[in-house]
């Protein structure tokens, strides 16, 4: 889905009774918000209503979320983002403001972990996309695993790994290796089309039927072949970017009251791209990871 991009000046009013005595803070704080769509923009505008806020945008063309990320890193200037998932966004060298009420998919390993405990499989094969997500899920459950379960008599132990080039065409030939193996039980971490080739090859030799256990991400329930027994999980709210607009307002405005209640220091932001030197040490709003969404289910911000 191409991604909208409208340059909003959304004038955040702050009640005079917050203001410090000691400290003048901005009048006004500038929020940006990259959107999917015109409903999502017009829910922006409202929930922002909420707090105050007055709306002016102009629709200026399509902008990424790694492009916004990117750029405004520089300035130390925080992104909240809504829907990327990618593990990319973790790596704190390039995304250094990046935050987001979505945890990133390679997350799902620790629920991996916990169905692996619940059911008391103790021997598994993992089968991974060879990209930036599907190394991140790998390496998430290993630290994980040795972090977290310390009895050897319980730790789920890896029998074999199983990495493949996506847009796979077929996976026969990784299929028959895989009978080879002790272990019946297949962790997946592949994309919709990639999951539908293998769950097709699968299907094929046998593989999907009684005795044979798959525990997938949530990108894999989405392949219209999904065999029946299948075990994965799905993010409550993932999908609505309404909530997270909300979240993302909420957490927002809740840090700065937060700031100036402790008589923080808010200098004004960056107005333009010409002194890629002038940091905006007011950005790194180390509070604004400290805050639980509107929805408290869903629990603080993720990096």
């Amino acid at each position: 889905m191409k991604r909208m991009f409208s340059s909003m000046l959304l004038l955040l009013a702050i009640s005079s009774s917050t203001q410090s005595q000691k400290l003048e803070y901005p009048s006004f704080f500038n929020i940006g918000g990259v959107l999917s769509n015109n409903d999502s923009e017009t829910h922006f505008s409202m929930v922002i209503a909420v707090y105050s806020v007055v709306v002016s945008h102009e629709p200026t063309g399509d902008l990424s979320p790694a492009a916004v990320s990117y750029t405004n890193g520089f300035y130390q200037i925080p992104i909240i983002g809504i829907s990327s998932r990618d593990a990319a966004f973790s790596d704190k060298n390039i995304h250094v403001s990046f935050l987001r009420t979505v945890p990133p998919y390679y997350h799902q390993a620790d629920v991996w972990l916990e169905m692996l405990s619940h059911f008391g499989y103790t021997k598994v094969i993992i089968i991974h996309s060879s990209d930036t997500d599907g190394r991140a899920v790998l390496g998430r459950f290993q630290t994980t695993s040795q972090t977290n379960y310390d009895d050897i008599d319980v730790r789920a132990t890896v029998e074999s790994i199983i990495e493949f080039e996506p847009k796979l065409e077929s996976f026969t030939e990784n299929l028959i290796e895989m009978k080879t193996a002790q272990s019946r039980v297949y962790l997946l971490y592949a994309n919709e089309e990639d999951s539908y080739v293998i769950f097709r090859d699968a299907s094929q030799n046998n593989m999907t039927e009684a005795g044979h256990i798959w525990i997938v991400t949530e990108q894999a329930l989405k392949a219209n072949n999904t065999p029946i027994g299948v075990l994965g999980l799905k993010l409550n709210y993932a999908n609505s970017e309404n909530e997270h607009i909300r979240d993302a307002i909420y957490v927002l405005a809740s840090a700065i009251k937060e700031m100036m209640a402790h008589n923080e220091t808010i200098t004004e932001a960056p107005k333009d791209c010409d002194d890629t030197g002038a940091i905006w040490e007011s950005g790194s709003f180390p509070v604004l990871k400290k805050r639980r969404t509107y929805h408290q289910s869903r629990d603080t911000l993720k990096l």
